[in-house]
């Protein structure tokens, strides 16, 4: 079953794209799981048939054998049938849950027919109220029960019991005709002590010997009927298969009726006039001044017993109101880079200097600073809590959650409120403030959750610096301009932002004012300006050997010149060296020193607020998680479940 729930979306996939039926995967799983299957159950049998000392045979053997094989063909089907036609992995749970312990409970051992207590006898009712040909497959009511009551027959059809002295009656040094005694078991006879097993299942468990192959042959019927059944509910159950993103919004109440009115008063105001659409998207202001420093910095980790160097002597420097760009080859560095500058890393040797304002970074660094991951993921707890929050949480919620916990607790609620509302505005997620984030099947679309990931992390106001690893990562080409033109913005309004970014075009790649160029082994290949159509890049590559064609994309050709992209490396020096030794690098040093001097002797009121690891007081935050998981389950009809959205 949960296989079946896992794989729902791909089977959608290729239905949708006319590959193949639901029904037809669904078949041919069967048999493809059942020569695996059928080696397990073969070793489980070995063990377990003659561990337990059952009737040794090869006949009684295989027939064990073969009523287990048919039985997990039986109950895969039907479990395949529960995941085909529940909603969520949560729904089939619980149905799953019930089904398999009533078919364990009426399976007649447990409870024997002659011992159901009368409230519960009702199961077995229902058979006079069928049809005769139904009512041999009701008096046992399950697969289970068929496929158990025949494995019981065929083991006591072929053994007969011998009754101790003890459980004759009258037992008793003064009794010793057996004429005259019977056996305590079920099944026995006056004036003897042998016990038949097929006699005492038929009156203990009222399990028949005789009826041992029909009920093979109904283990049969509901394979094929279940068989049946999962092929036709596969393709009229189509949970998920609707092709498109559903995005859900939150019911209107009135505040919120009164907010989206004047906000949508706003947008059509912004349209009409540009000079204003403008001036609203520098609304939000970044006052910080504060620049991060990084010098010789190098990070090695432990592995097979040495340390393997990941940064090589990188130096650098991000400061407010420029977008950064950290590019490489795949496995040059650039997201280990990105964990190291952010204080994110607690494994290996990280040394060089890492400053802020010619400071080390302190306990309240990571509050001051904002990280977005390639994942969208935006709370550091387990999986399934979140996707349960993220499932009922809406985009102006998730943000003022971040807002309410990571600004300082001295700023009024009313004033996060407000600097909530610059994001949205900022992100232009004014049409998607109030709905559902959800996951992409349900909820909304990737380039978006791009655009809310985003926007959680300048919830918090960060005061020193943005990170974002691969921000452009699972987008088309228009969303990944709209993510980086999101970005341009942000610095505009001052924020010191660092990305990396993976094989921009040319129109993406001259949005960044700055470029961090790694090759493998993390050593810096370039760091300085990129200019207007690259060319600064453009002259430093020409100076060095690498003439890039004026039709080429610059990101793409100096990748391949440094030999990170599918064309050799030009030249054979290495570009590491030919950085080391440039005269650019000892501008970029030069510059570093002048900055650490600098920003040391400012005398600002640029202090994260606080000197604690958290913003707000334990108390506070209790409060504010508490309230967000009462409206999560509120508004989950589903207990826990991820994908419900009925509210």
């Amino acid at each position: 079953m949960g296989s079946t729930m896992m794989g729902r979306p791909i089977v959608n996939k290729h239905q949708a794209f006319a590959f193949h039926r639901p029904a037809a995967l669904w078949v041919a799983q069967i048999f493809v799981d059942l020569p695996f299957a059928m080696t397990n159950i073969m070793c489980y049998s070995l063990i377990a048939y003659f561990s337990t000392g059952l009737y040794r045979t090869a006949g009684a053997f295989f027939t064990f054998y073969l009523y287990i094989v048919v039985g997990y063909v039986v109950m895969t089907l039907f479990f395949r049938s529960v995941g085909v036609v529940c909603p969520d992995f949560d729904y089939a749970m619980k149905f799953a849950a019930v089904i398999i312990t009533f078919f364990v409970l009426s399976s007649g051992y447990l409870l024997p027919y002659n011992f159901i207590p009368w409230w519960i006898r009702w199961t077995f009712w229902i058979k006079y109220l069928l049809p005769r040909p139904l009512v041999l497959v009701s008096v046992n009511g399950s697969p289970v029960s068929y496929g158990f009551s025949a494995m019981m027959e065929n083991e006591f059809k072929h053994v007969n019991f011998t009754c101790a002295p003890a459980n004759l009656v009258p037992s008793g040094p003064s009794y010793t005709d057996i004429a005259n005694q019977v056996c305590t078991l079920a099944g026995s006879v006056t004036g003897s002590d042998l016990v038949i097993g097929s006699e005492y299942i038929t009156q203990q468990y009222n399990y028949r010997p005789s009826e041992q192959w029909r009920n093979f042959g109904i283990l049969i019927v509901f394979g094929a009927f279940f068989m049946a059944l999962n092929c036709l509910l596969s393709e009229i159950v189509l949970w998920g298969a609707s092709g498109r993103t559903v995005t859900f919004f939150q019911k209107e109440n009135k505040e919120r009726k009164a907010l989206n009115e004047q906000l949508a008063r706003s947008k059509h105001q912004r349209k009409v006039d540009k000079s204003v659409q403008d001036k609203q998207a520098q609304q939000l202001k970044i006052t910080s001044k504060k620049v991060l420093t990084w010098e010789n910095l190098n990070y090695d980790v432990p592995v097979g017993g040495k340390q393997l160097r990941l940064l090589n002597n990188i130096s650098g420097y991000v400061k407010p109101g420029q977008l950064t760009a950290l590019m490489g080859a795949s496995g040059a560095g650039k997201t280990t880079l990105l964990d190291v500058l952010a204080n994110r890393k607690n494994i290996g040797v990280i040394t060089g200097d890492v400053l802020i304002d010619a400071q080390p970074r302190g306990i309240e660094f990571q509050r001051g600073t904002a990280y977005c991951e390639q994942l969208d993921v935006h709370e550091g707890m387990s999986h399934f809590l979140v996707n349960l929050i993220l499932g009922t949480q809406t985009v102006r919620e998730a943000l003022r959650f971040s807002a309410y916990l990571r600004q300082p607790h001295e700023v009024p609620k009313a004033e996060k409120d407000a600097h909530v509302e610059e994001v949205i505005s900022l992100l232009e997620m004014e049409d998607i403030a109030d709905a559902i984030i959800g996951d992409p099947t349900v909820g909304l679309p990737v380039a978006d959750r791009k655009r809310v990931t985003i926007g959680v992390e300048l919830a918090a106001k960060p005061q020193l610096l943005l990170f974002l690893d691969e921000p452009s990562s699972g987008l088309d080409s228009q969303s990944a301009f709209n993510i980086v033109r999101f970005l341009k913005k942000l610095a505009g309004a001052g924020q010191a932002i660092l990305c990396t970014i993976h094989q921009p075009n040319a129109s993406l790649f001259e949005n960044f004012d700055r470029l961090l160029l790694l090759e493998r082994g993390g050593r810096t290949v370039y760091f300085g300006d990129i200019g207007e159509d690259a060319a600064v890049l453009r002259e430093y590559l020409r100076k060095n050997g690498a003439e890039c064609p004026r039709d080429a994309n610059p990101a793409e050709f100096m990748l391949e010149a440094i030999g990170a992209g599918s064309a050799p490396r030009v030249g054979d020096r290495d570009w590491g060296d030919i950085w080391n030794e440039s005269e650019e690098f000892a501008a970029v040093k030069k510059t570093i020193v002048d900055l650490k001097n600098e920003r040391s002797q400012a005398h600002d009121d640029e202090v994260v607020s606080g000197t604690g690891e958290y913003a707000t007081p334990l108390k506070y935050q209790v409060i504010e998680v508490t309230k967000r998981m009462n409206m999560t389950f509120w508004r989950s009809p589903n207990y826990g479940s991820p994908n419900t959205h009925k509210w």
